[in-house]
């Protein structure tokens, strides 16, 4: 019981004092710590000499020239056999914003600093 009356405290407080004072845009700002990240993917693998042309996925920057990297095998189906051979691909990154909030606050916009009642 004495668990639920803290948390029932800590909650009316926070509402309280974001009804009272609403957060100055530079404070919204502050309390996000968003983190860079860098995604990687690779095209299909294909005949290397028919890779030079290929694109990455929208969003994305090849990362590798001409044909590519070698390394990857793709499969040729003639009649009713398949051939594996050895092929191309391309990689290809782009960079992500992560939303995060900084340590101590919290929720989808950051508003609130967390503290532990001791």
């Amino acid at each position: 019981m004495e668990k639920h009356m803290v948390v029932l405290f800590l909650v009316s407080s926070l509402v309280a004092n974001n009804l009272s004072s609403p957060p100055k845009p530079t404070d919204q700002v502050k309390n996000k710590c968003d983190q860079k990240m860098l995604i990687t993917t690779k095209t299909e693998c294909r005949s290397c000499s028919l890779n030079f042309e290929i694109r990455c996925p929208d969003g994305y920057s090849k990362m590798t020239n001409g044909s590519g990297i070698r390394g990857c095998r793709y499969y040729l189906e003639i009649r009713t056999y398949t051939l594996s051979l050895p092929g191309c691909r391309h990689i290809c990154m782009k960079e992500f914003q992560q939303p995060e909030c900084c340590q101590g606050y919290w929720g989808p916009d950051c508003m609130g600093k967390l503290t532990l009642l001791t």
